[in-house]
This record gives C-alpha cells, structure tokens and sequence, in this order.
C-alpha cells in the first residue's frame, strides 16, 4: 500500500496507533478522516511524514479545549485544501477549541482553500503580526465557523490574498473589524452568519466597516444581533448580490440602490423596519435583477408590540405589487427560462397570519 495516494477513511474513528501506520503511506495527497484522540495531540507529529499531501480533511475528537496543533504540521507544505474540525473535547459535555500552528501558517504557502470549524487561527502578538504581514499567498478562500473567543483577527489580517471570507457563529464585538477590512483589499464575498457585530458606540458602524471592502461583489449577513443601515451597500458600487437576514433595514433602500446599481440578486429578509417609497420603483426596475425576495416577517426578531401595524405600508404595499408585475411581464413567451427573474415577495396578508398563530391566535374559537 506504500503507493496508495487518497485514503478516505468512513469507519469508525481513528486511533492514536492508526496515525503511525498512515504515516508510511508516504505517497498519499488525499487524506480524510475522523480520529480520537484521548486528550493529546502527539499523534498529528505522525502527519508530518506525508509531506505530498495536497488536500486533509481532518475531524478531531477527543482534544483538550485550548490546545494548539503541533508545529511539525508545517511539514505538510504542499497542502491545497485544509478542513480541521474538532468535536466533542477529552472532557465530559465540553467542546474543544483548538487553534492551528502559526509555523504551519507560514509554510502554507499552496493552500488555497481553509475551513476550520471550533478550529482558529493562532493569536498573535502585535510584533508578530507585524512581522508576517502576509501569509497564505494562495489562500482564497476561508470558512472559519465557531471560532476560538475572541475570533484572531490579528491573524486574520496577514490572509491579504483572501477573495472569499464567511464566518459563523462569532462574536465580533472588539474584534477590530476595521483595521482587518482595511487590509483585505481583494475581498469579494463577505457572508457573515449569525454573528454579533460590534456596537457602534464600541467600534465602527457597520456602514462604515463594509465601506473598505471596495472590491466586495458578493455580501451576506445573517446576524442575531445588530442593525446595518442601507447606507452601508451605497457605498459599496461593485455589489451584485446582497442578502440580509434579521439585520435590521431601518427606513428605505433608496441610499443603497442609487450606488449599487449592478446588483443582479437581493434579498431582504426578516426586514420588519423596511420602507419603499414610490420613488424606488424605478430604480428597483432599472436593477439587472436575476432574483429577488422580499420578507418582513417579524418571527423571533423583535417582541410583538415593536412590530409596525400594519406591518406593510401602503406606500411599500404598492410598490412590491407593481414590481412583482412588471417582473412577470418582463417573462416574455419568446424568453429562455434561464433570463426569467425569480421573484419571491412575500405581503403582509400571509406574514401576520403566521405572525398570529406563533402568539397562539385563538380567533377561531
């Protein structure tokens, strides 16, 4: 087997003693598997032999909340995509938090793709960051979900190559977004989900901390806490697609529709506070629009009594009907379904009878 070169292990979970018999499979370049590890992290020095590997997907069970990965995973220098999550920890009830090597960091210079789940980058010292201003020359995109508190952004900053950045589950208050966005100039999707941004008496808004993604074409946030105002997408003209998700859209869309005017799919959901005048139906019209949703729906946003009533003005009312029209005209019989626009828009009549039988309506009885 000493020529075998993927290893997509399915079985039950790799032992300590199973990573010295991988590490003679010296020829592998793919690499997956789920291990336990019973509190230590000696078995990974094992991984270091395989240094043709260029894709590793590794679930670590088993780990001590805290630990770093050892430092001679930087002999595995041709990697092109890295996953590591870690599971359930050595302890009872516990989830381990682990963070990679920043050796290995530094020597990755081919990875290209990084997911790390309960896994984050290594914290630095201000030094340090400085030092390493960049790091992972290739790496375009990375998944980091449910980070190490607080979330590294000092490592963070030195991914300078980064296109495409999501980050799940985290606490972003204090994190210095600003100084992060500020150096990655390259970004184009940003997609944050449920995440808490900072407070804006803390940091930044958030309007003007998306503002320095200038090359941003592509932005999601789904947030269980805080508010982004429209201004923040008007001052972001290369956007396509916009989707918000309980993020609050206080007043209109007027200020971001008038900037990103090449936007070809929005979706604004969970949005009770949102406003359309009838003056921003004709920019809506003029959007290059594949798809577009439109949801107020109030479920688990804001208590019942801050939800407006009725829900829908008559003004917003209106224009969403007469842009849910001329979209189906637009569906001309000659069109390919491929050019349709995907209209999904959802009014008041349906939302607050939903909204009713959450409260426990009893109207019916």
């Amino acid at each position: 087997m000493s020529g075998l070169q993927a290893l997509h292990y399915l079985g039950p979970h790799f032992l300590p003693d199973d990573f010295v018999a991988v590490a003679g499979l010296t020829a592998l370049t793919s690499l997956s598997c789920n291990c336990w590890l019973d509190g230590v992290v000696a078995p990974f020095h094992s991984l270091s032999s395989l240094s043709q590997l260029r894709m590793l997907d590794l679930i670590a069970q088993g780990l001590r909340p805290g630990e770093q990965l050892p430092d001679s995973l930087a002999a595995l220098s041709k990697l092109e995509t890295l996953a590591v999550s870690a599971g359930f920890s050595s302890e009872p009830d516990t989830h381990a938090y682990v963070r990679l090597p920043w050796k290995w960091c530094r020597a990755a210079a081919q990875l290209s793709c990084l997911h790390l789940l309960s896994v984050d980058l290594p914290q630095l010292a201000g030094t340090a960051a400085s030092n390493d201003s960049c790091n992972f020359p290739a790496l375009s995109e990375l998944n980091v979900w449910q980070p190490v508190e607080p979330l590294s952004t000092s490592a963070l900053v030195c991914c300078q190559s980064v296109k495409v950045l999501r980050i799940d589950c985290a606490d972003l208050g204090g994190a210095g977004l600003g100084g992060v966005f500020a150096l990655l100039t390259n970004l184009e999707s940003l997609d944050l989900r449920l995440c808490d941004l900072p407070p804006a008496d803390e940091e930044e808004p958030p309007s003007q901390l998306l503002s320095r993604l200038t090359a941003l074409t592509g932005l999601t946030l789904y947030l269980y806490d805080g508010e982004v105002h429209p201004s923040a997408f008007a001052q972001l003209p290369a956007l396509r697609r916009v989707e918000v998700d309980r993020a609050g859209w206080p007043g209109s869309v007027a200020a971001a529709l008038r900037q990103s005017t090449r936007l070809t799919s929005l979706v604004l959901d969970h949005c009770p506070l949102l406003r359309i005048s009838k003056g921003e139906l004709p920019l809506l019209l003029a959007l290059p629009l594949r798809a577009i949703k439109v949801n107020k729906n109030p479920f688990g946003i804001m208590a019942s009594a801050d939800v407006p009533s009725p829900l829908w003005d008559e003004d917003s009312l209106w224009v969403v009907n007469e842009l849910r029209h001329e979209l189906w005209r637009r569906r001309r019989p000659s069109s390919k379904p491929a050019e349709w626009v995907n209209c999904d828009i959802c009014t008041e009549e349906w939302e607050r009878e939903e909204w009713g039988s959450e409260e426990g309506d009893d109207s019916d009885e």
